[in-house]
């Protein structure tokens, strides 16, 4: 099992999972490069195992290593099949729906897992999300070195009352392997108490943080005159993108000027445009499809109010982007980035007048959208990869204490 290092003997970790920037489904790839490029400059030994590799990713300090896994799906939302991934545009456009072959794909994905970790010399196996749970289970037991789960959403929170039996299995036995549990949020960690059988003792939170660096500040006129309020995600049931626009047609019999975005895809991309035309706000409610990381960053730079409607969000990386750019954000109270964006007013997911009002509250003040924006930038300068990567290495040094002391 893991040995207390010695001092200036830098840890060796196998890190799982299933998407690393620039080819992203939404913010766990975000979250695992992030942590990974910040370990690494902690002086920490990181290996990464993805299904496959692009050869266009970031020379960051993690080592990377592709499972061969050339036809694994998508982890989320939409995405365009790995082999179709090297003539694909830049922007990375998906449209292939996150599958049931998933779980097939997972437990190949695990068997490369094995064959590395027994190859290898690792401390400890870190496996991200439920996609990635078999393979640490497998590796964990290869390398003989703990396991620890690091949970950025759990099927509940994808999937509501519609949860997949299979996917809730791989979680809970996740769990039941895993020398510590890491929750991105401390909403996260209720979901999983509630929903799952787990040792509270095993839990630990590790807040996500936001990309570092200054934001280009706005300049010249904006392309839309109008107040724009900004949904973006994935259009999945989690993201509440329904709501979205409930709360938009409420708001639009007040004020007809205010302009409506919801950039993203996903498996509701066509319900939604259909539910927007039904509530009579097809004219005011503009639909982007996919965005490119270019195109992201104009969109926060051509609004006024970010929303996140989320039913349930174990954290929600874009929020914090969002008010990098200087964007007033208005998060659902089921979420975890609500812990450190205090600024952030927060509404009920499930009450699309609560969501009009706070949005109407917020277009009437220019000196509360302002207060807003200066409050929200500085929270999200303090987020940084650098504090969680050491809160992080933190756990494993826990493992490691409590292993040296069972010798």
């Amino acid at each position: 099992m893991l040995e207390v290092r010695a001092p200036g003997v830098p840890r060796r970790v196998l890190m799982l999972g299933w998407e690393y920037p620039p080819h992203i489904t939404g913010g766990l790839g975000t979250a695992c490069q992030g942590l990974a490029s910040a370990l690494a400059r902690r002086g920490v030994d990181v290996t990464f195992l993805l299904p496959w590799l692009h050869a266009d990713e970031p020379d960051d300090g993690v080592r990377l290593v592709a499972a061969g896994i050339d036809d694994a799906p998508a982890p989320y939302g939409d995405a365009t099949p790995a082999k179709a991934h090297a003539s694909a545009r830049s922007d990375n456009t998906r449209r292939a729906r996150y599958a049931g072959n998933m779980v097939q794909a997972a437990a190949r994905f695990a068997a490369s897992a094995a064959k590395l970790a027994w190859r290898e010399t690792f401390d400890v196996v870190h496996a991200h999300d439920w996609t990635a749970v078999p393979a640490g289970i497998a590796a964990a037991a290869s390398a003989n070195a703990p396991l620890v789960v690091h949970v950025h959403s759990c099927e509940h929170d994808r999937s509501g009352p519609s949860a997949a039996p299979e996917i809730v299995a791989i979680e809970q036995a996740g769990f039941d392997a895993a020398s510590r549990i890491v929750c991105v949020s401390r909403y996260t960690a209720s979901v999983v108490r509630k929903h799952y059988d787990v040792d509270p003792a095993k839990l630990r939170v590790v807040h996500n943080a936001g990309p570092a660096g200054r934001v280009r500040a706005r300049r010249g006129r904006r392309r839309i005159a109008e107040p724009v309020v900004l949904f973006l995600g994935r259009l999945t049931y989690q993201k509440g993108p329904e709501r979205f626009l409930e709360a938009a047609a409420i708001v639009s019999q007040t004020r007809s000027d205010v302009r409506f975005v919801v950039a993203g895809t996903g498996d509701l991309y066509h319900r939604t445009i259909e539910r927007a035309a039904a509530l009579g706000v097809g004219a005011c409610v503009h639909f982007t499809g996919f965005l490119g990381a270019a195109d992201v960053a104009r969109a926060y730079r051509e609004s006024d109010i970010y929303v996140m409607p989320s039913v349930s969000e174990p954290f929600g990386i874009a929020p914090i982007e969002a008010a990098r750019h200087g964007v007033a954000v208005l998060v659902s109270e089921n979420s975890g980035v609500a812990e450190v964006l205090p600024s952030a007013i927060t509404f009920d997911p499930h009450d699309s007048a609560d969501l009009a009002a706070a949005l109407l509250r917020v277009l009437s003040s220019t000196r509360l959208r302002k207060r807003l924006a200066q409050r929200g930038r500085t929270e999200a300068a303090a987020l940084r990869w650098e504090t969680q990567a050491k809160n992080l290495d933190a756990v494993y040094g826990e493992i490691a204490r409590a292993d040296g002391e069972s010798l």
